[in-house]
C-alpha cells in the first residue's frame, strides 16, 4: 500500500540533515510512470530541503562502474565529484586490471558481494569519504546493467564509510533477481512505495508553464483533464504533461 508524500518528505527531510550518520540508504519504490522521479528531484530543487550537495543520476543503460564514474563525475560539477577523478579514480584503481566484469572474472556465475568490495576496500572507503557531504539519487535501478552485487556494494560504501546520503529509486517490480534482495537487505534502511497521485502532478505541471493564459485555461480544465485521464486507463503521470 502506498504512503502519502508528504509523510516521505518529512522522513527524507530528517534523514538528510540528522546528525549522525544513518548508515544505510532509502529506496523509493513505483511503478513506471507514478511519478518518482519528479517526486525526488522537486525535493532537490527545494533550496530549504537539505544543505547537502544534489546530486542526481539516472543508471539507465550504465553498463559498468567505470561508466558511472564518468557519470557521476558530469552529474555534479562539486569538488566532491572531481576529486573522484583524482590520481588512478575509483574506477582506475578499484576495477580497472583489479576485477573482471564478464563471465570470466571475479563476477562470474553467482556474484560474491565480499569478494568484489573487500578486495578494493581502502579505495572505495576513500572515495565514499570523497562524496562525504553530498546527497546522491541514483534512479532508474532496474533499467542499470551494472550487476547488482557490484552496485549496491558500492553504494554501501558510500553509506558506511562515509557520510553520503543515498536515495535509490526503483520500479521494483523489475528487480526480482535474488541478488537485489539479498544485498537491498544489508543497503537499504527504509523502503517508501509511491502510488501514482494525478491530483498533485497536474497541479505541478501546470505551476511549471510559465505563460499566465495557458496555465489559466489548464487550471479552468483542471477537474475535466483529470476525469478524462482517469477513465483513460493509462497510468502513466508522464501523459499529464
Amino acid at each position: 500500500m502506498g504512503i502519502d508524500r508528504g509523510e516521505v518528505e518529512t522522513f527524507l527531510k530528517d534523514w538528510a540533515n540528522t546528525k549522525s550518520k544513518p548508515h544505510f540508504a532509502v529506496l523509493i519504490e513505483g511503478r513506471w510512470g507514478c511519478g518518482k522521479t519528479h517526486f525526488v528531484t522537486k525535493l532537490l530543487d527545494d533550496e530549504s530541503f537539505t544543505d547537502r550537495k544534489p546530486i542526481y543520476l539516472s543508471v539507465f543503460g550504465i553498463a559498468d562502474i567505470q561508466s558511472l564514474e564518468t557519470s557521476l563525475f558530469y552529474a555534479s560539477a562539486s569538488t566532491a565529484t572531481k576529486t573522484l577523478h583524482k590520481g588512478m579514480g575509483l574506477a582506475g584503481s578499484v576495477f580497472s586490471g583489479a576485477l573482471t566484469l564478464g563471465t570470466g572474472g571475479i563476477l562470474g556465475g553467482t556474484a560474491n558481494l565480499n569478494k568484489v568490495v573487500d578486495a578494493a576496500t581502502s579505495q572505495l572507503e576513500q572515495s565514499a569519504k570523497n562524496m562525504d557531504g553530498a546527497l546522491l539519487v541514483l534512479d532508474d535501478l532496474e533499467r542499470c546493467q551494472i550487476p547488482m552485487p557490484v552496485l549496491l556494494g558500492v553504494v554501501n560504501r558510500f553509506v558506511e564509510h562515509g557520510d553520503t546520503r543515498v536515495i535509490l529509486c526503483a520500479n521494483t517490480d523489475n528487480l526480482e533477481d535474488k541478488d537485489f534482495q539479498a544485498f537491498k537487505e544489508k543497503v537499504v534502511g527504509h523502503s517508501f512505495l509511491l502510488e501514482s497521485d494525478p491530483d498533485s502532478a497536474l497541479a505541478s505541471f501546470i505551476t511549471e508553464i510559465g505563460q499566465p493564459e495557458p496555465r489559466e485555461r489548464l487550471l479552468k480544465y483542471h477537474d475535466d483533464i483529470l476525469d478524462l485521464y482517469g477513465r483513460s486507463g493509462f497510468h502513466n503521470l508522464r501523459a499529464l504533461r
